[in-house]
C-alpha cells in the first residue's frame, strides 16, 4: 500500500536517499524509518518508504497495521546501523517490484487479518489487473531502442 504502482519501485535502491531495506536509524537518510532531532522538543519519526503516489489513508493503514503486528509479537527493536542503513547487509531488502510486494501481501496472513481479508483481496485483484495492463503496454523506450534495429 506504500508503493501502489510499478514505477514506485524504481526509486527504492541504494545510494538514492530513498530506503532500499527494512531498517531504522537516527538521522539516517537511507533508513526506512528515520528518527530526527532525538532528544529535542521537535523530535519526530519519518516513515520514508511510502511513495508520493500512495493513497495516504491506505499507506497509514498499512504502516499502523505493521506497527501493531510488531507490538503484538513483542519483538525487540533491532539496533540501528552504525553507518548508512543501505550499506548494512543484515537488513531485509524491500520488495523490488509491485509484483513482489503483492506476492508478499498474499502470503502474509497476519497482515491480511489486520487489514481485513476482503480489503486485501480487492486491493490485490485491482493491482494485479493494473500490472497486466502495464505489461501489455509497449513503451516509448522499447520503440526507440528496437524499432530501427529489427
Amino acid at each position: 500500500m506504500i508503493g501502489p504502482t510499478p514505477n514506485c519501485y524504481h526509486r527504492l535502491k541504494p545510494h538514492t536517499f530513498a530506503p532500499s531495506n527494512i531498517s531504522w536509524g537516527v538521522e539516517d537518510h537511507t533508513a526506512m524509518v528515520r528518527m530526527k532531532d532525538v532528544g529535542e522538543e521537535n523530535c519526530h519519526i519519518e516513515m520514508r518508504a511510502a511513495s508520493g503516489l500512495a493513497n495516504p489513508y491506505l499507506a497509514a493503514a498499512g504502516v499502523l497495521a505493521a506497527g501493531l503486528l510488531g507490538l503484538n509479537e513483542k519483538g525487540e527493536l533491532p539496533t540501528p546501523s552504525k553507518g548508512p542503513s543501505e550499506d548494512d547487509p543484515k537488513h531485509q531488502k524491500l520488495a523490488g517490484s509491485l509484483e513482489d510486494a503483492l506476492i508478499a501481501l498474499k502470503k502474509d496472513k497476519a497482515m491480511q487479518e489486520m487489514l481485513g481479508a476482503d480489503f486485501v483481496k480487492l486491493f490485490v485483484t485491482v493491482k494485479e489487473a493494473e500490472l497486466a495492463r502495464f505489461r501489455s503496454h509497449v513503451t516509448d523506450w522499447e520503440r526507440d531502442e528496437y524499432l530501427e534495429l529489427y
